[in-house]
C-alpha cells in the first residue's frame, strides 16, 4: 500500500509470480495502472482472488490480454463491476471460458459492448444464466453471431427482453433451437421483425406456444414460409389474430394443416384471402367449421378451383343450393368417388340436360306465352 505507484513498473512476471498472495491486497488501482503489461502474466488465480476490488480499475486492455487465461477464475462479480469498460476488450475466448459463472453478474452493458466479438464464444450456459439482464443490451449482431449455440439456453425471457432489437439478427437456426422454451416470451415485435428469416426454422411448437401474442406482428411472409410445418401447432387464436395480414401468404399447405383447429379462429377475412391458393388445400373440415362466417365466405371467394379442396371442406364452404351446379358435391365428384371413369360421360350429359331444363323452366316462368 505504501509502495510508490511508479515503482511497480519495474516488476517482471517472475517478480509477480513469487509475490505473496496476501501482499497483493495492498495494491490500489494506480499501482495496477503502472504495472508492466507483460508482468501481468505472473498473476495466478489466487493472486486475482486476493486483489482489492477497486484495484482492478487500473487495468487496461493490454493488461487483460497478457493475463493467463486460467488466472481470471480468481475474479468475482465485484472485481468485474469495478473493471474499466474498455479493459475487457483484452479478454479472449479462453479467458471468458474460465470465468467463474457467478462472477459475470458484475458485467454491465458497457462491458459487454466492449468485449471482442469472438471472445463471447467462451461463455457457457451457466455464464449467461448468471448475467445481469440489463448487460445483454450491450451485445451487437456480431456478438450474438459468435455465441456458442449450446450456451444460448442460459438466457431467460428478461435477458431477451433487454437485448438490442437489431442484435437478434445474429441468431442462427441452431441458436433458436437451443433457446429455453419460456425465454422466447421476452421477444417483442421488433425483435421478431429483425430475426433472420432462416433462423426461425429453429423454433418448435413449444417455443411458439410461449411467444407473446403481440410479438407475432413482427413476422413477415418469409419468416412464416421458413417455419417448421409442425411448429405452428403451438399457435393459438390470439397468435394468429396478431399476425400481419400480408405475412400469412408465407404459410404453405402443411403449415395450415398443422394449425390447431381452435387457433384458426384468429383468421379474419382480410387474413384468409391472403393465404396462397395452394395453402388452402391444407385446411381440414374441423378447422373450417371453426372459422367465423365472414372468414368462411372470404375463403370461398378466394378459391378459384375447388378441385383440390377436400369434398367435406367444400360442403362446409358452399351453400347446399349451389352444390349441384358443379364443384361442391357435384355429379362429377360422385363419379370420381366410385373410381369409374366411364361414369364421367353420363355425368356430363346429366349436367348438360339439367342445365337445359333449368333454363327452359326459367323461360316458362317469365314468358309462358312464348311456348
Amino acid at each position: 500500500a505504501n509502495m510508490d505507484k511508479g515503482a511497480v513498473a519495474g516488476f517482471s512476471k517472475d517478480h509477480i509470480a513469487n509475490m505473496d498472495k496476501n501482499a497483493l491486497a495492498g495494491f490500489n488501482k494506480d499501482h495496477m495502472a503502472n504495472m508492466n503489461k507483460s508482468a501481468i502474466a505472473g498473476f495466478d488465480m489466487s493472486h486475482m482472488a486476493s486483489m482489492d476490488k477497486g484495484a482492478v480499475a487500473g487495468f487496461n486492455k493490454d493488461h487483460m490480454a497478457n493475463m493467463k487465461t486460467d488466472a481470471v477464475a480468481g475474479f468475482d462479480k465485484d472485481h468485474f463491476a469495478n473493471m474499466d469498460k474498455g479493459a475487457v476488450a483484452g479478454f479472449s475466448m479462453d479467458h471468458m471460458a474460465n470465468l467463474k459463472t457467478d462472477a459475470v453478474a458484475g458485467f454491465n452493458k458497457d462491458h459487454m459492448a466492449n468485449i471482442k466479438t469472438d471472445a463471447v464464444a467462451g461463455f457457457k450456459i451457466d455464464h449467461f444464466a448468471n448475467m445481469n439482464k440489463g448487460a445483454v443490451a450491450g451485445f451487437s449482431i456480431e456478438h450474438v453471431e459468435s455465441i456458442d449455440e449450446r450456451a444460448i439456453g442460459g438466457f431467460n425471457k428478461f435477458h431477451f427482453a433487454n437485448m438490442d432489437k437489431g442484435a437478434v439478427a445474429g441468431f442462427g437456426m441452431a441458436h433458436i433451437a437451443n433457446m429455453d422454451k419460456g425465454a422466447v416470451a421476452g421477444f417483442g415485435m421488433d425483435h421478431i421483425a429483425n430475426m433472420d428469416k432462416g433462423a426461425v426454422a429453429g423454433f418448435d411448437m413449444d417455443h411458439l406456444a410461449n411467444m407473446k401474442t403481440d410479438a407475432m406482428a413482427g413476422f413477415k411472409m418469409d419468416h412464416l414460409a421458413n417455419m417448421k410445418t409442425d411448429a405452428v401447432a403451438g399457435f393459438d387464436k390470439d397468435h394468429i389474430a396478431n399476425i400481419d395480414k400480408a405475412a400469412v401468404a408465407g404459410f404453405g399447405r402443411d403449415h395450415i394443416g398443422n394449425l390447431d383447429k381452435e387457433a384458426v379462429k384468429g383468421f379474419d377475412r382480410e387474413k384468409i384471402v391472403n393465404i396462397s391458393k395452394d395453402a388452402f388445400t391444407g385446411f381440414k373440415v374441423d378447422q373450417v367449421k371453426n372459422l367465423e362466417e365472414n372468414s368462411k365466405k372470404g375463403m370461398g371467394d378466394a378459391i378459384n378451383d375447388f378441385e383440390k379442396i377436400d369434398v367435406s371442406v367444400r360442403e362446409e364452404l358452399v351453400a347446399p343450393e349451389k352444390r349441384l351446379l358443379g364443384g361442391v358435391g357435384s355429379f362429377l365428384d360422385l363419379a370420381k368417388s366410385t373410381g369409374d371413369e366411364f361414369l364421367y360421360i353420363p355425368c356430363y350429359v346429366i349436367l348438360l340436360l339439367g342445365s337445359y331444363f333449368f333454363l327452359l323452366w326459367v323461360i316458362i316462368l317469365k314468358n309462358p306465352r312464348d311456348l
